[in-house]
């Protein structure tokens, strides 16, 4: 008889886990949308603080510009420009490796490395995965194909820091060969080679924007002088749009959650 209380109140402690458990999940993965509304909305709001404070200038600039051009007169003229080659490297523990090169700047010139855990039914029937994305400062290429060679998953936090950015896949149907793909790792480094370059006439756009960010410049001291007048406090609501829309954290929940889908797996045995 006392066997049978004791299976049966292991069964009541072991759905109560498995609730927190899905309730967890759950929250983290309404965090994980709220907090990407909370990222759109703070750079709506920091953009359009941004045009209020600095549109007075652009505008006072494009009479300058006009005059002169007016007149007959350019501030500058086009220089040559020394580009140098820009490579971006892509490459992953499953053996895939991409190689790409330009001259001139990608976009996003931001090395990251990512972890993408296994494709995992859910509760709800849906395959997902958790992708994990570290940025890399000050490791050599070497050192970075190492990493991801050897799947040294365990040493991430440790060696990148927490995380930029954690977000779920989530997919209804899988292919046979997804289904049996493994966890993985994924760098993607950009790299700029000095020995390589290339010199290019600067175009009449790049040579209108140097002139617009000399005469911004200009602008910029006069008005300084007034900002304290203003009742404009750029400072003052970035601060309160960053307090508005703040970051969320989800490090305290995961922890909480692996320790939970732990004890819940020892008492499942």
């Amino acid at each position: 008889m006392n066997e049978e209380l004791m299976e049966l109140e292991k069964n009541k402690f072991l759905l109560s886990l498995q609730k927190e458990i899905e309730n967890l999940e759950q929250e983290i993965r309404e965090g994980i949308v709220n907090n990407k509304i909370n990222q759109s909305q703070r750079k709506k709001k920091i953009n359009s603080t941004i045009n209020r404070l600095i549109i007075p200038y652009i505008l006072a600039t494009g009479l300058t510009l006009t005059s002169f051009t007016l007149l007959g007169k350019t501030p500058f003229y086009q220089d040559l420009i020394k580009n140098y080659l820009y490579e971006r490297k892509e490459f992953d523990s499953l053996g895939n490796s991409k190689y790409e090169e330009q001259y001139k700047e990608y976009e996003d010139e931001k090395s990251t490395l990512t972890y993408a855990t296994k494709w995992l039914k859910n509760e709800n029937g849906l395959y997902e995965r958790t992708l994990k994305t570290y940025q890399i400062k000050d490791l050599d290429e070497a050192k970075i194909k190492k990493i991801v060679q050897n799947k040294e998953i365990n040493s991430l936090e440790e060696i990148f820091g927490k995380p930029i950015m954690i977000s779920t896949e989530i997919e209804p149907n899988l292919t046979q060969e997804q289904l049996k793909e493994d966890s993985y790792l994924q760098a993607i480094i950009y790299l700029e080679n000095k020995d390589k370059f290339v010199y290019v006439k600067e175009s009449i756009l790049e040579n209108a924007i140097g002139a617009i960010l000399i005469y911004l410049a200009i602008i910029a001291l006069i008005k300084a002088s007034q900002q304290s007048k203003s009742k404009f406090n750029y400072d003052e609501i970035m601060m309160q749009i960053n307090q508005e829309y703040p970051d969320i954290s989800f490090s305290d929940l995961e922890k909480k959650l692996v320790i939970k889908k732990a004890n819940y797996q020892k008492l499942t045995r």
